[in-house]
């Protein structure tokens, strides 16, 4: 067998080397921040679009629509640095000329034409939904997990009595299978929330870069430039 051949993933190794390996903490900070985030982001938009939409009629909308166009482009650019840092996330660049080279007008055109801005507003609607059902079952699944490692301290120090709906221990041993219990709970959440952000990452290289080279419009002829053939 070659070298270079990739090792085989072992799954069952994966399942409890989880709580071992950084990118699973990555993936548990880029979760806990994908709730706030998608609520800020669900709000804007929401905001900003109903705003523009609403003043079409004495043309200010339209103003309004470009400035969130443009937020949703820098947004979409901090989503991909987070995606990319935390997720380990392989996104496409999304290819526009320098300001410098082409001009604000012919940029901002580039930007509107790009696939990316469009992609990069349905990443940002979805995070809110998907990042609050993965914020709430990441709280759920590791508040449970501590509290049952914790319960034989409860027993121990004599600070009252835990009843679990499954199980009501009166002593310190009777407690001490909860800490089992709470160890594969604690292994079930790290693993699927590892999972979730399979979907995030997959997402997030998915419509936050576009290889498609936006062409960008000619620059217009000015009136000063002579563009008479040369005689011979």
């Amino acid at each position: 067998m070659s070298s270079t051949e990739a090792t085989p993933i072992n799954p069952v190794a994966e399942f409890f080397l989880a709580p071992f390996r950084l990118r699973t903490y990555t993936n548990l900070l880029y979760l806990w921040l994908a709730f706030p985030l998608g609520l800020f982001y669900f709000v804007t938009l929401i905001t900003g679009f109903s705003l523009g939409l609403g003043l079409l009629i004495v043309w200010v909308g339209l103003l309004v629509l470009l400035v969130m166009l443009l937020f949703v482009w820098l947004l979409g650019g901090f989503e991909r640095v987070l995606a990319q840092g935390l997720l380990g996330a392989r996104i496409p660049r999304r290819p526009l000329p320098a300001v410098g080279d082409v001009g604000v007008l012919r940029w901002l055109s580039a930007v509107l034409r790009s696939p990316a801005l469009y992609k990069s507003v349905l990443f940002l609607g979805l995070k809110f939904p998907i990042g609050l059902a993965g914020w709430v079952f990441s709280l759920v699944g590791l508040s449970l997990a501590l509290g049952m490692a914790l319960t034989p301290i409860v027993y121990a120090f004599d600070l009252g009595d835990l009843d679990w709906d499954l199980w009501a221990p009166h002593s310190f041993a009777e407690s001490l299978p909860l800490v089992l219990v709470g160890a594969a709970v604690f292994l079930v959440t790290l693993n699927a929330q590892n999972l979730l952000c399979v979907l995030w990452r997959g997402m997030a290289e998915s419509l936050l870069g576009s290889e498609e080279q936006v062409v960008v419009p000619p620059a217009p002829i000015t009136g000063g430039e002579d563009m008479t053939p040369a005689t011979a």
